[in-house]
């Protein structure tokens, strides 16, 4: 049984759940006991649900599961792996915040869906049911038949939800999603991509980008989660000292390594290694296929352990990495030829935990960094003439606010005890000079006035009033 509740766990909290899910989940159409309780019932599914899921409960572990290949694929792309809070929220809250509007039907994409983790959640958030469409894009067709049955059962506690209308699978590689489905070319809302990019070489990272570019619509937020350093597992700093040349390098991927890792494991700790070494420590080549593949296994039956070599191939990132990536994406974009009218935005980017908490730091060796996340939205590029207008328009605003403030500094004024030059008196001067124009101006224009009317015969002078 769990040692916690899901009340006990933020991501699971009721009051989370609601900034994310539809209010019919949560609002009665009527009073009535029936009513209460069939509300009652949808939130107690969806808690429960939600909390399965989720890394603080220890029987969220039944989620981890080795990514199962077709058969002619012989890489190894890890595990599902559990909620990772603080960047699944915000992607939910975006997608019911943009389904709010009734004549608007959302587009939503998962890259690497794996089993519908993370999916099954979006139909709830859209507000209006059925008025939203997911994409769920997975490269394993054995993975997709995972995904359409835990669909399934998720959502069964709902059955107003119409699956084959909203949800429509993409088998295949990412980069084939456009060629599949060519509607979705700058037409996605949200975009969610968890534990893929660490996968992809320099050259296909770039290309990785692009597609999201080419994805989003203008306004739309993409979502993305990826392993980070693995400075914890090496007490040498091989890896760090690599990370920093590249760095120094100006090198965009400085978080990307190959090396031998070794550990030891246990059997009632699966998940857990222990014992790590790092060594052979090397940057691959930007366009080497980046693999994790077993070296030897050595079992103890003593004690039930075994220790393990594996290379490790890996491209990790950091907030600065991605922050840099779209930099250099932009820049890249804007000196290819033709009119390019939006660019790429980060919107926030930050290390997690573990347990997929935020973890508000800029020490690459913390030791709790886990993943790195980034939120990159669509925006209407400003272009340089536009720029360049409205630093001439702040030159002139400056240049007038000095100018204003040099004429009141200089002004002089005569008063009986003498010459005085304060600012402020200054202004007063000015001010009834200014006042007493105004009155003399408004003066004349009531003697022309009184002229035309009187020659006029329409007005004497015992009707005119100064």
């Amino acid at each position: 049984a769990s040692a916690i509740s899901a009340d006990e766990v933020n991501f699971s909290k009721i009051e989370t759940i609601k900034t994310w899910v539809s209010s019919k989940y949560y609002t009665p159409k009527k009073h009535n006991r029936y009513e209460y309780d069939r509300v009652k019932y949808q939130m107690d599914v969806i808690q429960n649900q939600v909390f399965a899921m989720v890394p603080q409960n220890p029987n969220s572990l039944s989620n981890v599961n080795p990514i199962v290949n077709d058969h002619s694929v012989t890489r190894n792309f890890g595990k599902t792996f559990q909620t990772i809070s603080d960047i699944e929220l915000p992607f939910l809250q975006f997608v019911h915040k943009i389904s709010l509007d009734p004549k608007k039907t959302p587009i939503v994409v998962e890259i690497a869906a794996a089993d519908g983790l993370v999916s099954w959640k979006v139909p709830l958030a859209f507000e209006w049911q059925n008025q939203g469409h997911l994409y769920a894009n997975e490269f394993s067709s054995i993975m997709l038949t995972r995904f359409e049955a835990n669909i399934d059962a998720l959502l069964k506690f709902d059955p107003g939800i119409d699956k084959g209308k909203i949800i429509t699978k993409i088998g295949g590689s990412c980069f084939d999603i456009l060629e599949k489905e060519p509607e979705l070319k700058e037409n996605v809302d949200a975009l969610y991509v968890q534990k893929l990019e660490h996968f992809f070489n320099p050259i296909q990272h770039q290309k990785f980008i692009a597609l999201i570019d080419e994805l989003l619509a203008l306004g739309g937020r993409a979502f993305l989660c990826a392993d980070s350093f693995r400075f914890r597992f090496d007490d040498k700093k091989l890896l760090y000292g690599l990370y920093l040349a590249l760095k120094a390098n100006r090198d965009l991927y400085p978080g990307l390594s190959g090396h031998i890792f070794r550990f030891t494991q246990y059997r009632e700790e699966p998940n857990i290694v222990r014992n790590t070494s790092v060594s052979n420590v090397m940057r691959p080549d930007d366009n080497d296929e980046l693999e994790t593949r077993f070296l030897s296994v050595i079992e103890n039956p003593d004690d039930g352990s075994r220790t393990v070599e594996q290379l490790v191939m890996h491209n990790c990132f950091s907030p600065e990495i991605y922050q840099n990536l779209i930099i250099a994406y932009n820049s890249m974009k804007n000196n290819q030829p033709g009119d390019n009218q939006t660019e790429l935005k980060v919107v926030d980017s930050f290390y997690m935990d573990v347990r997929g908490n935020r973890i508000e730091s800029e020490n690459e060796l913390d030791g709790r960094i886990i993943h790195a996340a980034v939120i990159i939205e669509k925006i209407e590029k400003t272009s340089s003439k536009t720029k360049a207008n409205k630093r001439k328009a702040d030159k002139r605003k400056a240049k007038a606010r000095e100018d204003k403030e040099k004429a009141l500094e200089a002004t002089s004024v005569h008063t009986e005890n003498g010459l005085f030059t304060s600012s402020n008196e200054a202004a007063d001067v000015a001010t009834k000079k200014q006042d007493k124009n105004a009155s003399g101006k408004k003066q004349k224009i009531l003697d022309r006035l009184y002229k035309v009317l009187h020659y006029g015969g329409l007005l004497t002078s015992a009707n005119y009033i100064h």
